[in-house]
């Protein structure tokens, strides 16, 4: 079966999700049940964040620039960051909000058959949406390694989903059939509690994206097997320093690797070496879309990693003559003046010698 795409399954939750808030909405008019609103919440909450989906993958396909070199994939984090924070904490709120209000005054609900058929057909449409997503690997491997926010979101809502009308249901019962009139509102705070969850976790997640992941462990194996292939004898490798990579996005992919070529090399072999090894790479994972080889020296000592950073060496002073010491003291403690120029006008100008013992001896001199 073909893979089916992501906007594809953006647009099957949101048509499921219409549906079922229009009928949670219709329910708590006729009943006024917390649950009910707090589920039609839910649903309008899903709503709009699939919208945003829908919206950040059309700015992520927006090809790059001289402003963004590297395009512009990771707007669907951003946009995944902000409809997770915003809408499910505020959808969060008001559902706890109301639960909370219920439980002070508890009200005297007629449960209509309409509520339990609007969740019924709710509960249906939520399976199938799951079943739908389960059937799509890609959504499957975004749940284990999110860096698909959209897949990864789409399974954590659905899961929400079921969850809340779940414990609508059971709010339901409680009320109409053993007269629990603190069911509703239980049902309200639960409902409330599962948004909040689901705003926690996407917001943990779709921050490591923004941050930046490097690719899974099996990838960057096989990536550094590739590399490894072009060395030892009879190969212009010597040794692979270090493979580096980053998710610019859930389809993009940059790759830097630290070569080091074997003496006597010549420009031409390691330009075949350098585009060879860049065609393996992206032949095995299309999904990387940038690739930097970059030439060590034969010395590893000077290979420096970024989270090594190098040491400062304050420069050694000359000797100099004591009456000079004090003074070349201060020009040496302002390593930003330029050379040859004096640090300050107060230090330009020479030292004078002390008057005073000369004005007391002619005084003396005089009186005598």
């Amino acid at each position: 079966m073909a893979p089916v795409t992501t906007k594809t399954i953006v647009a099957a939750a949101l048509a499921s999700n219409a549906v079922c808030a229009v009928g949670k909405i219709l329910a708590y008019a006729l009943t006024g049940s917390s649950a009910l609103l707090s589920e039609a919440i839910h649903s309008l909450v899903a709503i709009t964040h699939q919208i945003l989906l829908l919206f950040g993958i059309g700015q992520s396909q927006r090809p790059a620039d001289a402003r963004h070199a590297f395009g512009y994939a990771r707007e669907l984090y951003f946009w995944s960051f902000i409809a997770a924070i915003l809408l499910f904490s505020h959808g969060a709120g008001v559902a706890i909000y109301e639960g909370i209000q219920k439980l002070k005054t508890p009200p005297f609900l007629s449960i209509a058959p309409i509520s339990y058929a609007a969740l019924g057909v709710a509960i249906a449409l939520q399976v199938a949406v799951a079943v739908f997503l389960l059937k799509d690997r890609g959504v499957v491997s975004a749940l284990a390694a999110p860096r698909d926010p959209v897949r990864a979101v789409l399974g954590i809502e659905t899961l929400a989903a079921l969850a809340g009308l779940l414990f609508a249901l059971g709010g339901l019962i409680a009320t109409d059939v053993f007269g629990l009139r603190y069911g509703d509102a239980m049902a309200s705070l639960g409902i409330g509690f599962v948004m909040a969850a689901v705003a926690a976790v996407l917001c943990l997640r779709i921050k490591s994206l923004i941050v930046g992941e490097a690719a899974s462990p099996a990838l960057r194996s096989r990536l550094r097997g590739l590399l490894h292939a072009e060395t030892g004898p009879g190969n212009p490798l010597a040794a692979v320093h270090e493979i580096r990579t980053l998710h610019l996005g859930p389809d993009d992919l940059l790759v830097a690797a630290y070569v080091q070529f074997k003496d006597g090399q010549t420009a031409r072999s390691v330009e075949e070496t350098t585009a060879r090894l860049k065609h393996s790479i992206s032949g095995y994972a299309p999904e990387v879309r940038h690739v930097f080889i970059a030439v060590q020296p034969p010395d590893a000592n000077e290979f420096v990693r970024e989270d090594e950073p190098e040491a400062y060496e304050e420069p050694e002073r000359e000797a100099v003559a004591p009456e000079l010491k004090d003074g070349l003291d201060v020009v040496l403690s302002q390593p930003h003046a330029p050379v040859g120029a004096p640090a300050s006008p107060k230090q330009a100008q020479p030292s004078r010698p002390s008057t005073n013992g000369n004005r007391k001896t002619r005084k003396k001199k005089r009186r005598h």
